[in-house]
């Protein structure tokens, strides 16, 4: 199960570049300065307007209702970094890593740079919360866990979901060749957001029919992305939750990117459930973020301090994941690893 996860790449570029500053802590400190940035060239959409060709601020600032000057001046910090480019002219324009700011590109990261400097920011800067209470800063901070706030704002639901689907469809393609569904008939998707994994097992898979469980925005998502894959007579999308709205006519149930944000008396009483509730010739396929065993590299470590700070989870090694599904009476009988961060494990419920 050993591999490097993408934090702990970054951690490590990082480890060698802040190791030959002059003053190593003070750069480390002011690494918010670049995320607040490409923050805010997200927010304006400026990507989206430099798509067709490169413009000069004062264009785009008049686009956005934004000041001249100051926004040729982030423009021009960026452009050092690679975001954009910027030619003798005072034009400005994309790089290839900046297309990833565009909300209509294929690599589009639009949502998860809108997240990591808006809702997860504030709560990683309330992470003092956990240092005191044990407990998600999150619910102190919002008052409400993480998945009733998204109820309430559907606008950031939509953004989570949006940028869920996008990574499914890149680090998770090869789930429908990983697990052989020859003898399967109905494929359970148990909290599948807007459906990108479901459709991609449904379309290579054309004998299968599916089950999507989902509530709130994702629904409406949902019915999108089945549509556009052309399964969505394929499949039935029932609204509830997956703690108490478990179909019971599936032979194959996917479980895919919940356990981490979970802790761990969650993932017990949900594992239980299924024990309780699943078929006898079922099969549970369990698709997380399962770490190496042993001490946790440095990216992984900030990472398990991120799920802290928003869940009250954990980061987990594949020995963890083990733990779990054993103790609640499920046998697990196969691992593949289908990403560098994302690995599939399948369980089979107690046989009568």
């Amino acid at each position: 199960m050993a591999t490097q996860t993408p934090a702990d790449a970054t951690s490590n570029a990082l480890q060698s570049l802040y190791a030959q500053a002059p003053m190593p802590l003070t750069n480390l400190m002011a690494g918010y300065y670049l995320p607040h940035l490409l923050y805010l060239m997200a927010r304006l959409r400026i990507a989206d307007l430099l798509a067709k060709k490169p413009m000069s601020a004062d264009y785009l600032a008049a686009a956005t209702g934004t000041n001249p000057d100051v926004l040729a001046r982030m423009l021009h910090a960026l452009a050092g970094f690679g975001i954009f480019t910027e030619d003798a002219y005072g034009k400005f324009g994309l790089s290839a890593v900046g297309q990833g700011l565009r909300t209509d590109a294929p690599n589009s990261e639009w949502e998860w740079v809108l997240l990591y400097g808006g809702l997860f920011r504030e709560a990683w800067y309330g992470l003092e919360q956990s240092l005191l209470s044990g407990g998600p800063a999150f619910d102190s901070l919002f008052g409400a866990d993480f998945y009733s706030y998204l109820d309430a704002h559907p606008e950031q639901a939509q953004l989570v979901n949006r940028g869920l689907t996008r990574t499914a469809f890149t680090e998770l393609a090869g789930l429908p060749a990983a697990y052989d569904f020859s003898a399967a008939h109905t494929v359970v998707d148990l909290g599948g957001g807007y459906g990108a994994v479901l459709s991609m097992i449904l379309q290579a898979h054309p004998h299968l029919q599916g089950i999507l469980v989902e509530r709130g925005e994702a629904v409406s998502g949902a019915k999108v992305t089945l549509a556009a894959a052309q399964v969505a007579d394929r499949c039935r999308i029932q609204e509830g939750d997956i703690f108490t709205d478990l179909p019971t006519d599936g032979d194959v149930y996917l479980l895919c990117r919940a356990m981490l944000n979970w802790d761990d008396a969650t993932c017990a009483a949900f594992l239980a459930h299924c024990v309780r509730m699943l078929p006898a010739q079922a099969t549970l396929l369990i698709v997380d973020a399962m770490l190496p065993d042993g001490p946790l590299a440095a990216g992984s470590a900030v990472w398990d301090l991120f799920l802290l700070a928003l869940f009250g989870a954990k980061a987990r090694t594949g020995s963890d994941f083990l733990a779990l599904v054993e103790q609640a009476g499920l046998t697990p009988v196969d691992f593949e690893r289908l990403s560098p961060q994302f690995s599939l494990l399948v369980c089979q419920p107690p046989k009568p």
